[in-house]
């Protein structure tokens, strides 16, 4: 009620945003019961303002690994007429999220809700993104958060770069890893190639952080000498790495000819064709054939070698891997017919 000349005013409350509203106002005197209508006054309330931020603006996180962000909303309305939901409009497969909280009232100073962000550990290293939204009586704002995971590796590691065998012998050699991003897993380990004649055998099946296997090469007498390769894997069953290792292998073998008959024939190499006679002399060579080998190798007539029938006398006692020694070979009067063999021992 109010006399003519005064003026009154009316707040109305739980209005919903962006929604028009007509209003009319009206008036009844109660002396003249006349009845009067103002004009038709049309409005439509506006959404409460609110910033949406993020703190920090992007993480990086190793696959399997966690990394917390900072959700602020902040309004210059105070109190605030509404309610915020929070929720996360895209997330990439292979990620696992939790919030602290998905209902929120912002504040002049600013609330705090704490986004927790998890990629799995079997996702491949790149650039995702998460996108947060924050909504309120049809205000929708957004966040896209970029994400750089790191997928969880592994590089085989050897306590030698290079490896040296002699024939028949064996060589022992280290294996673990050097691991990044947080990679946590066992990693099994086994040959992936090598050459023919090589055998092998690890201390255990793989390893863990901190360990280590010990791998055993071993050449066989079918492992010639030379220059090879052997190649390792390992696995934690997502990756597989491998490690190649350089394998010399050194050795050397005595190989028998006899001079060719002819200036224009080869060597005569079949124990078959080497005929001689009593009272005779002959001369055959004996290569030392081999790889990798820096030492002099002695040579000589095996001392069970019974001399009633060939008298053996070599050029020399020692020579080195490719010379050959020549073994001069006179054949007794009293030889007997047949076949003879002169062991020779290097």
């Amino acid at each position: 009620v109010l006399d003519l000349g005064e003026n009154i005013s009316e707040t109305v409350t739980g209005l919903s945003a962006l929604q028009a509203y007509s209003v009319t106002v009206a008036g009844y005197d109660t002396g003249t019961g006349r009845l009067s209508f103002s004009e038709s006054v049309r409005a439509t309330p506006q959404n409460a303002p609110f910033t949406f931020a993020a703190n920090p603006a992007g993480l990086t996180l190793n696959g399997g690994g966690s990394g917390v962000v900072n959700l602020q909303l902040t309004s210059t309305v105070d109190p605030y007429p509404d309610w915020i939901f929070l929720d996360i409009a895209e997330l990439p497969e292979g990620f696992d999220f939790a919030l602290s909280t998905d209902i929120v009232t912002p504040t002049v100073t600013g609330v705090q809700a704490s986004l927790t962000i998890t990629p799995s550990d079997l996702l491949p290293s790149g650039l995702y993104t998460v996108t947060v939204e924050a909504a309120s009586s049809g205000d929708v704002k957004q966040v896209k958060l970029p994400v750089t995971v790191q997928e969880p590796s592994f590089e085989l590691r050897a306590n030698q770069t290079a490896l040296n065998l002699r024939q028949g012998g064996s060589v022992q050699v280290e294996i673990d890893a050097a691991y990044s991003n947080g990679e946590q897993d066992f990693i099994e380990v086994d040959v992936d190639s090598a050459p023919a004649g090589l055998d092998w055998s690890f201390s255990a099946d793989g390893f863990n952080p901190g360990q280590k296997v010990t791998l055993v090469l071993t050449a066989t007498e079918n492992l010639l000498p030379g220059d090879y390769q052997v190649t390792l894997v390992g696995t934690d069953y997502v990756q597989e790495k491998l490690l190649t290792l350089p394998l010399q292998v050194s050795g050397f073998d005595l190989i028998a000819f006899q001079p060719s008959p002819g200036a224009q024939s080869d060597p005569l190499w079949d124990f078959d064709h080497w005929n001689t006679r009593p009272g005779d002399e002959v001369q055959f060579y004996a290569l030392l054939d081999g790889a990798n080998w820096p030492d002099p190798v002695s040579i000589s007539v095996d001392p069970a070698f019974q001399v009633e029938d060939l008298l053996v006398e070599l050029s020399q006692v020692s020579a080195s891997v490719s010379q050959s020694v020549t073994a001069t070979v006179t054949v007794l009067p009293a030889a007997r017919p047949g076949r003879h063999e002169i062991p020779l021992v290097a």
